[in-house]
């Protein structure tokens, strides 16, 4: 008989989602189709595009630095569009800024040029002039305020920010299937493909899914950019919460400061039913990701979709199942 989370991702993909990955503590287990072209089926060792699950890395970066003595979380942000906002503000969406993901010129090139390239300044530059609220006036997710802190780092260490998130952290931490892409829109080695669902007739596709894995990671960068594999995301998170990353202390600092609103300094606070414990989720077009930890990190679990949408109730449903089964597997 199979195993609940087994069982789970069988019931996501039976309810439309093209291919499902898991990770438990006590084993991974994959469902569907990893490949549509070619018909292999997802597997668990395959990489994706993990989205906003790119910010908790970029938020232990910059704790590190503030370790250092190098950056403080209350100083100003001088690449920022707007006076007044600081690097806190920019670690727990509170600087008023807007979503420069939302403007349409942001996938335009992307029509006919695949690996277009977009500079972070320029990402940030769409939303020039802009400001939704004061800054540390209430919480608004927003890409734009990892971009920032990109930049923050770049200004700080004098180094790119993708290399800093490598030497700081996938090096140390031997994350093998993780690195931090910024050209070329294809996706070395084994991985899953990317699809958009679900998409109307409009689109010239018979079934409703697109195949939309090559895209430049440069959209996304500090904010969404890097690739991973479940057990790396776990790794990590396990490493942040256990205080290996930052000390006990800076480490604690990254959920401390959620309250009111549940996103702390890079992790966010997430209670389903059966599960309570610190993660993220991210999209990437053609992906979703999440991943929960409990506080002492002995509980995980790590869900990776080939589709960046999950429009049914179904699918919904199960995708919660899959989570709440792996984050509770035993032995």
């Amino acid at each position: 008989m199979t195993d609940p989370v087994q069982r789970a991702l069988d019931r996501l993909v039976a309810a439309g989602v093209p291919g499902a990955i898991a990770y438990s503590r006590f084993g991974s287990r994959a469902s569907g189709i990893g490949d549509r072209r070619s018909g292999a089926l997802a597997h668990v060792g395959d990489r994706f595009r993990i989205g906003s699950n790119t910010k908790p890395f970029v938020a232990a970066v910059v704790l590190q630095l503030v370790a250092e003595g190098r950056l403080a979380l209350d100083d100003p942000v001088a690449s920022a569009p707007v006076p007044d906002v600081t690097v806190r503000h920019l670690l727990q969406h509170t600087s008023g800024l807007p979503e420069y993901s939302d403007d349409p010129r942001l996938l335009a090139p992307y029509a006919t040029d695949p690996d277009h390239h977009w500079e972070p300044r320029d990402l940030v530059a769409l939303v020039a002039g802009q400001e939704s609220f004061a800054p540390g006036a209430k919480f608004a997710y927003a890409n734009t305020n990892y971009v920032l802190l990109g930049l923050v780092i770049e200004a700080v260490t004098g180094n790119t920010a993708p290399d800093e998130v490598r030497r700081r952290l996938i090096e140390p931490l031997r994350l093998t299937g993780t690195t931090f892409p910024v050209r070329g829109a294809a996706i070395p080695g084994r991985h899953l493909r990317g699809h958009l669902t679900n998409l109307p007739a409009s689109y010239g596709v018979p079934d409703g899914i697109l195949d939309f894995t090559d895209l430049s990671p440069s959209i996304g960068w500090t904010a969404g950019g890097m690739v991973s594999t479940v057990a790396d995301l776990a790794r990590f998170h396990r490493a942040l919460l256990t205080g290996r990353v930052l000390g006990p202390e800076p480490g604690r600092a990254m959920i401390a400061e959620a309250e009111p609103h549940g996103y702390g300094l890079g992790l966010a606070r997430i209670v389903r039913p059966g599960i309570a414990g610190w993660g993220h989720d991210g999209r990437f077009p053609g992906y979703l990701s999440i991943v929960v930890t409990s506080d002492d990190g002995t509980r995980q679990a790590v869900v990776a979709l080939n589709t960046d949408r999950v429009l049914s109730p179904e699918a919904e449903a199960a995708t919660g199942e899959v989570l709440r089964a792996a984050f509770n597997a035993g032995p």
